[in-house]
């Protein structure tokens, strides 16, 4: 075996890895969007359109118009394996930031928002720091925070 065949073999191992963790990654989107669904209809909500990936300023795994009482609000959930703090903080952080709404607006996702984060694996310092900033938290089983309508 030659340098140049090792150095093809690695890079065909390399993306195969790569391939495998943004299937893994998709799979856990997934999952919190069918998560996200179920709470939503439990409660109401009824789907203007589908839900779909944004890539704004870094990436928002799930949006989606809903509507209940004659009331539209924008849904936005992020999805990670393991939930902690920092996830809830950051997205928290972002919503907040000017050059983020901008990108939203030009999609024309515009306030009320609920915001919420999925995780198959939720922490209980994610699950405070939902409470503390009106974040949805959702895990495999449902609804652990419930979201506060926000303006921003």
């Amino acid at each position: 075996m030659d340098a140049t065949s090792s150095e093809s073999d690695f890079q065909s191992f390399e993306q195969r890895l790569s391939d495998l963790g943004n299937d893994f990654g998709s799979y856990n989107e997934l999952e919190g969007e069918r998560a996200l669904l179920a709470q939503l209809a439990a409660k109401g909500y009824r789907l203007l359109d589908r839900p779909r990936p944004l890539a704004v300023d870094g990436e928002v795994d799930t949006v989606v118009p809903v509507e209940r009482e004659g009331q539209k609000v924008w849904v936005l959930l992020s999805s990670k394996t393991r939930l902690r703090r920092g996830n809830v903080t950051g997205g928290d952080r972002q919503l907040r930031d000017s050059a983020f709404q901008a990108a939203l607006r030009a999609q024309q996702i515009e306030p009320p928002f609920l915001v919420c984060a999925f995780g198959r694996r939720v922490y209980d310092d994610a699950v405070e720091a939902g409470r503390a900033a009106g974040i949805g938290i959702l895990d495999p089983y449902g609804e652990v925070v419930e979201p506060t309508l926000r303006s921003a």
